[in-house]
């Protein structure tokens, strides 16, 4: 059966010759999608064995090409992998062992963020659908969408050893980056958004990722990560409200502040109860200055 890798390549980061390194004793052909490739790279990456090169727009977002890219493959199984993700020995060797049990992998990730393997806050093991038949899975051009799957599903143990390495963000910078761009394409999906809707996105995003998946946990990285998600759906709204040429319908803006950090507030204590935090008695003393 003959395995097709796909891979979008943008930026000229080292992580990507890693990626198809980690492929080449895996994979029978490597779909490469060049989406903004500089010259330099794509030399190194054309002295790569068995790399078949496609050339695309660079999008706002790789849901827009994803499946295209899919469909260009000429494997039985197809592996999609990121740029900065590495297929482990370990993994490939399970992979071809159980490739006759099923239809796709769900595969573990080991997010690796500012250097920190984050361990919590939803971000292990983080189970993504990555090797499959051709025909099985696919995506549509949304954003942060999950795929349409069919078949029988092999779920691999949520193990170190067998978990695709992903090299998220190196430097916060890479998640600015990464965060804007998509901010502003979802932007475009939610017209009708409101500040105080967005907020409360991002309050859940933070409360979820933080205190009941146990972000608190990977130390500063669990809290910066997960505040940055909070702030997230904020960018997603001032590009909304950008959108509409910086007019707003909404009434009672200057509400919004106490809705907010009152919502916050009490989340944030009930949680710290819950988790058996310290810390309690600090956050009580400035509800009740608040309340006042």
């Amino acid at each position: 059966m003959k395995i097709s890798a796909v891979v979008a390549i943008k930026d000229e980061r080292e992580t990507p010759l890693k990626t198809l390194q980690s492929l080449r004793d895996f994979a029978d052909e490597i779909v490469v999608a060049d989406i903004g490739m500089s010259q330099d790279m794509l030399k190194q990456i054309k002295a790569i064995k068995n790399v078949r090169i496609l050339t695309y727009p660079t999008p706002s977002y790789i849901e827009l090409f994803r499946q295209k890219i899919i469909d260009e493959s000429h494997g039985t199984w197809v592996l999609y992998i990121d740029p900065d993700e590495i297929l482990t020995k370990d993994l490939q060797a399970y992979i071809k062992t159980h490739m006759s049990d099923c239809d796709y992998f769900t595969i573990p990730r080991k997010n690796i963020i500012l250097g920190h393997w984050m361990q919590h806050s939803r971000w292990w093991p983080d189970y993504q659908v990555r090797f499959f038949k051709k025909g099985f899975v696919k995506w549509d051009t949304h954003i942060h969408t999950q795929p349409e799957i069919k078949g029988r599903e092999h779920l691999v143990p949520a193990v170190e050893s067998l978990a695709l390495e992903h090299h998220n963000y190196q430097t916060y910078d890479q998640y600015l980056e990464k965060s804007y761009r998509y901010a502003k394409a979802e932007a475009k999906n939610l017209p009708d958004l409101t500040l105080m809707h967005a907020l409360q996105k991002g309050l859940s995003e933070f409360i979820s990722r933080y205190f009941k998946d146990e972000g608190y946990k990977d130390g500063m990285h669990g809290f910066v990560m997960a505040f940055s998600q909070l702030v997230y759906y904020f960018q997603v709204y001032v590009y909304v409200w950008e959108g509409r040429k910086y007019r707003s319908a909404e009434e009672h803006i200057e509400k919004v502040p106490a809705q907010f950090f009152s919502r916050a507030l009490y989340e944030t204590l009930h949680w710290m109860e819950v988790k058996k935090i310290d810390g309690k008695n600090l956050f009580l003393y400035l509800w009740m200055k608040l309340s006042k």
